[in-house]
């Protein structure tokens, strides 16, 4: 369950990075 959360955590982190990356 741990893992399942951070694995989760870090998609988010990673789709709003991109989401940042696609708005500059």
């Amino acid at each position: 369950e741990y893992f399942d959360t951070s694995k989760t955590f870090e998609t988010e982190v990673d789709d709003w990075l991109s989401y940042k990356e696609e708005e500059y």
